[in-house]
């Protein structure tokens, strides 16, 4: 769903109240001064400028810098997942890392855990305060059968909450300096804006830490049909990070198609890479067998670092040909609407003026001509 207070409803209200109270004052100030044959033409230039400084500066003004995302505001997109897990520290094909038998043989063997499915990600508003213009967004991954993706052996879910200025020409986060959560909509020409990863731990009021802020660069502009677009993207490599208490190595490429006037995002590609040490590998899948001495004498000595977990995720042609459709109806609106209030304020003003202009000429010629 598109941020409905993107439409300028409140500056249409407004702008119609202003062209019905300021021709009545016009109206009563040129009766009380006896001066009838002026008022139509002043009213009709009156009605005429403001339709035009309306229609091209007062809404595309409004729109851009007053929009907010709603109390109600849902973004669903559809993409398709690939994950995959190592899953043990050793599995029946290869060893990721050298150790030796009398180690080895503590643990069992696993294969990878790999998935291939079509999932969801969510990101809606939880709770909102409008006076403050902020909001507590939440944001998940959902699997194919409709539940939070979980990951690292099943014990952490993909699902964060954090607190955002609502405002489009900002929507940066206020409990953490992490940047912005996307891209605004009034980005000034900028070429590049950080764009944070926060998380709570999973938890609803969890605390909000930052794992990675990105530098988020304009690679590309162009259309899809006939929809302008911007395609903004980072790339990170070997970042070391912290994501629900626990210490990994990051490599991620972050792709965002977005609507430029808007900020609202069409297309994801998101590929992250999470790397772990041995000892963080034991600690999740063989827990047990921390106890032996000998063990921990080897991980004091030699304690190397692979790959734990891969994500890959992208958009599907269906999911953005929803959020173009969306993008499409928005636009039918920002051209009727403002139409809709500007062209019957013009064309009253422009009946006015031609019908008063002229009459007040004449009325001056013929009270020259009594005299």
């Amino acid at each position: 769903m598109l941020p409905l207070n993107m439409l300028p409803l409140d500056t249409i209200g407004i702008v119609i109240g202003i062209s019905i109270l300021v021709p009545s004052l016009i109206t009563i100030l040129f009766i009380k001064i006896r001066r009838f044959e002026e008022f139509g033409m002043v009213i009709g230039v009156f009605l005429l400028v403001l339709s035009l400084v309306t229609y091209f500066y007062i809404i595309p003004n409004e729109v851009v810098q007053d929009a907010i995302l709603p109390e109600e505001y849902i973004w669903e997109d559809e993409g398709d997942v690939y994950y995959w897990e190592k899953n043990s520290v050793v599995s029946t094909e290869e060893h990721v890392f050298r150790l030796p038998y009398r180690i080895e043989r503590l643990m069992s063997k696993r294969q990878p855990i790999e998935k291939k499915f079509k999932g969801k990600e969510v990101i809606y508003v939880s709770h909102y305060e409008e006076d403050e213009k902020k909001a507590i967004i939440h944001e998940a991954l959902y699997d194919d059968k409709g539940e939070v993706l979980t990951v690292i052996n099943g014990r952490e879910k993909v699902s964060e909450w954090y607190g955002v200025d609502t405002r489009l020409s900002s929507l940066e986060y206020f409990n953490v300096d992490a940047g912005r959560m996307g891209i605004p909509s009034n980005h000034n020409g900028m070429n590049s804006i950080r764009v944070g990863w926060v998380e709570s731990n999973g938890e609803k009021e969890g605390r909000e830490n930052i794992v990675v802020i990105r530098d988020m660069k304009k690679i590309r502009t162009g259309f899809i049909e006939g929809i302008e677009f911007y395609v903004w993207e980072s790339n990170i490599y070997n970042r070391q990070i912290t994501w629900h208490g626990e210490p990994y190595i990051c490599d991620e490429t972050l792709r965002l198609t977005v609507e430029p006037r808007t900020g609202y995002v069409i297309h994801v590609y998101r590929h992250l890479v999470l790397s772990a040490h041995l000892s963080q590998f034991i600690e999740i899948y063989h827990p047990d067998i921390t106890r032996f001495r000998y063990l921990n004498r080897f991980l004091n000595s030699y304690d190397p670092i692979g790959e734990a977990a891969e994500l890959i995720y992208e958009t599907t042609e269906d999911s953005q040909a929803k959020h173009i459709a969306e993008v499409k109806a928005l636009d039918m609106q920002l051209i009727y609407l403002p139409i809709a209030a500007c062209v019957p304020m013009f064309v009253i003003g422009a009946g006015f003026l031609w019908r008063y202009g002229g009459r007040s000429y004449y009325w001056k010629r013929y009270k020259d001509f009594e005299r």
